[in-house]
């Protein structure tokens, strides 16, 4: 159920096909880090308390993206299903409501505008962020009907909080899913004569998003490939970004000097 999502870097730190006991591994490790990072993000927290700066600082706790962790057979970010896509915002300080949340669409970009009206400071150039600040005190509801989700040239997606329209344009394949009765993205509905209307409305949706950003990629091609991942061929690549342990652990303890340079194993 996840095509053209499989030969993404963390993919490779795994073998396929997954197993529970693999999930199961990363998982502890997930929730370790996790760990980790509660612990220190409370020390920064705590230190803030104690200065004079406290009651003139915002803080902001957010994500550039998730992680699969399993879901789809997938482990990392590099894909467009709401594990990835769906993120953490939490601000706090002067002039932000306590205890209040939301579930409106944000970008990581609309922390500019919302920054800078915070901050009293003007923006310096026209751009497309959005100001969270009405959001936050009620006085609308959001700022973006709709997102845009597109990863490289080989995964597309746009959601309008109900429904959410997948797009793989090297395998001329799309997922359709209503995110209200199926918020973990399993059951398909593209072919369903039910929702044929979705699939059209959700599909002009994404057109006006991508000749908005002026997206130069194909939603389908001439020669798809297959939609059938070759897991036999698939080849797990260490590279630059992956830290020593991870070598050691998931790839048999390679410490190749160069290993800025992508190799399989």
């Amino acid at each position: 159920n996840a095509p053209q999502a499989t030969s993404g870097r963390d993919e490779g730190l795994a073998p396929w096909p997954r197993t529970k006991e693999m999930i199961s591994d990363q998982l502890c490790e997930y929730y370790g880090l996790i760990t980790h990072l509660d612990e220190q993000v409370g020390r920064v927290i705590k230190a803030l308390e104690k200065s004079i700066h406290s009651k003139n600082t915002i803080v902001i706790y957010t994500a550039d993206h998730g992680l699969a962790m399993g879901s789809h057979g997938l482990l990392g970010k590099q894909n467009v299903y709401e594990q990835s896509m769906s993120c953490p915002l939490i601000l706090s300080g002067p002039g932000i409501p306590s205890s209040q949340s939301s579930n409106a669409f944000t970008y990581v970009h609309d922390l500019y505008a919302t920054i800078c009206d915070f901050a009293s400071v003007e923006q310096p150039v026209e751009n497309d962020s959005k100001n969270l600040r009405s959001i936050m005190h009620l006085e609308i509801p959001q700022v973006h009907d709709s997102v845009f989700l597109p990863f490289q040239d080989n995964q597309r997606a746009v959601s309008d909080g109900e429904w959410k329209l997948h797009v793989y344009p090297k395998i001329n394949h799309r997922l359709l899913f209503n995110l209200e009765a199926d918020p973990h993205e399993t059951t398909d509905l593209l072919h369903d004569p039910a929702h044929q209307s979705q699939v059209i409305r959700m599909s002009k949706m994404m057109e006006t998003h991508r000749k908005k950003l002026g997206d130069p990629y194909p939603l389908s091609v001439a020669n798809p490939a297959s939609k059938k991942p070759n897991y036999a061929n698939d080849k797990r690549t260490l590279d630059r970004w992956q830290p020593k342990w991870i070598r050691d652990k998931y790839f048999s303890g390679r410490n190749d000097p160069n290993h800025g340079i992508r190799k399989t194993n």
